[in-house]
């Protein structure tokens, strides 16, 4: 029960990140059933926003997922994940009319991620000195995920579309893969359940990879979203199909890869003479190549990138026009309102009302954070919190999580040391609460059943309690091989 918890964990955070449209009731049903089956998922506006660019998804798509989990034989069966159809379309953010509402969530994600990044710091720091997991464990544990593991993508297009940065001659810039095929094989490389611990077999097939840059061209934001994704699907490139008036500045790339991994060196015969890890690439044909007018529109395009980015605050008083003929009222206004925003902005900052109002919102979002904290936080609260969050930078909101933090820690010592109750009986604080969630070891111990964790070592190659692997000298670790049959 531990593996379903923890991926149900997993899936919906990472896909409530990036999608719209998700049904976690739905998700969580299947993850719990084995078998997830999601379509026509929609991706969000704000799944680059990672990036740090003026840039913006106006159309996202993923056609399929699906996710099939033998949990009853999890360790000897394959786990297939299946993606196809992923369609996204990304603009400047000049080329995106405002929308206020839309706006400000996306302003609220960002600093959401800022945030959880900044703790995620904090906690990687206060946990450096604390005992680290037996990498033993964790080496084995890797390798019999990848072994059962059978991973297939197929049809993906990534396109960037400017007409901002040179209206005469509008540019777009993409990346396509047709197929991507990961799956085990025997000794021999033919297809097959592995089943063997000691050494792992993968192959990898490859099929359209590619990176294009079209100059001059037409665009597809303008199409209905049905013309759009027959465009977009129309042009990703194959051996069965080259889309005509497109640009490659990488491949297409069609390929085969070879993994073996050896758990057990030390059997080999004679021993430690295969290297732990084995990659192998066969590549048809790789192309690199750009034009002069795409060099051009990359430079161009890293100078509008940067005047894009200074001008992010002020898109809410940006005319929606392309153009400066003809609109040079609407311009002039434009520049008014930004500077006239600037002078207010900073005489607000010394005004004492303003400040005031700042201090009690930010002890108001103590007392919130505390409830938030202890998951007490329900309807208008809620509601009222993201509104603080909104409201206060992000400098503000990490400062003040860590006074709470310190102030609740303070406080749990002080009332551990007056529980005069405990220490009658003679009962003491356990060594392992700080330490909990350090060690991976301890963290399967303490959720998982004795039988469960029998069952995972036994399938992994574990023992408990092993000593670390020492390897001689001359062992090579790591070897490969790439082959290019034509440049």
């Amino acid at each position: 029960m531990v593996l379903e918890g923890v991926l149900s964990i997993i899936l919906n955070k990472f896909l409530g990140d990036y999608v719209e449209n998700l049904d976690t009731e739905q998700l969580n049903v299947g993850i719990w059933g084995g078998d997830v089956k999601l379509s026509n998922l929609i991706i969000k506006s704000s799944a680059l926003n990672d990036l740090d660019l003026p840039i913006q998804c106006v159309y996202g798509t993923i056609g399929k997922l699906v996710l099939k989990i033998p949990y009853k034989s999890i360790y000897s069966s394959p786990t297939i994940i299946c993606v196809e159809d992923i369609y996204l379309l990304v603009v400047p953010n000049q080329d995106v009319t405002y929308d206020a509402d839309k706006e400000m969530k996306n302003l609220l994600d960002i600093k959401r991620r800022d945030i959880l990044r900044i703790e995620e710091a904090k906690k990687a720091e206060a946990d450096k000195d604390k005992p680290k997991a037996d990498p033993n464990f964790t080496e084995r544990l890797v390798a019999n995920i990848i072994k059962n593991v059978q991973f297939q993508v197929k049809n993906i297009h990534i396109r960037y579309e400017d007409r901002v940065t040179n209206p005469l001659a509008p540019f777009a810039v993409g990346f396509t893969l047709n197929t991507l095929d990961v799956a085990s094989t025997d000794e021999n490389w033919q297809k097959a359940i592995a089943k063997e611990v000691s050494k792992i077999y993968k192959i990898l097939e490859l099929d359209g990879l590619s990176v294009y840059w079209n100059c001059n061209t037409q665009l597809y934001g303008n199409l209905p979203p049905s013309e759009m994704i027959k465009k977009l699907m129309e042009d990703i490139i194959s051996k069965d199909n080259i889309p005509s008036n497109y640009t490659y500045i990488l491949g297409p790339i069609n390929s085969s890869a070879r993994l073996r991994m050896n758990q057990r060196p030390e059997i080999d015969t004679p021993a430690f003479s295969i290297p732990k890890i084995h990659f192998n690439l066969d590549m048809e044909k790789l192309f690199i190549g750009v034009s002069k007018a795409q060099y051009r529109d990359l430079i161009t395009l890293v100078d509008s990138l940067g005047r894009m980015a200074k001008g992010v605050p002020y898109r809410k008083y940006r005319p929606n026009v392309n153009t400066y003929r003809d609109h040079y009222k609407e311009w002039w206004y434009f520049a008014y309102v930004c500077v006239l925003n600037d002078i207010k902005r900073k005489n607000n900052n010394w005004d004492y009302n303003h400040m005031k109002k700042y201090r009690d919102s930010c002890r108001e979002y103590k007392e919130m954070y505390k409830k938030y904290i202890k998951k007490l936080l329900k309807g208008p609260e809620l509601t009222r919190f993201d509104d603080l969050e909104r409201e206060l930078d992000l400098s503000s909101i990490v400062i003040l999580r860590g006074q709470v933090e310190m102030d609740i820690e303070r406080q749990t010592k002080q009332d551990a040391s007056k529980s005069w109750f405990s220490k009658w009986w003679g009962s003491q604080p356990s060594s392992d609460t700080n330490s909990a969630g350090a060690d991976i070891m301890k963290e399967f111990q303490k959720e998982m059943t004795s039988e469960e964790k029998e069952k995972l070592y036994k399938a992994i190659g574990y023992t408990d309690g092993a000593l670390p692997e020492v390897y001689p000298i001359q062992f090579i670790d790591n070897s490969g091989t790439f082959f290019v049959a034509k440049t």
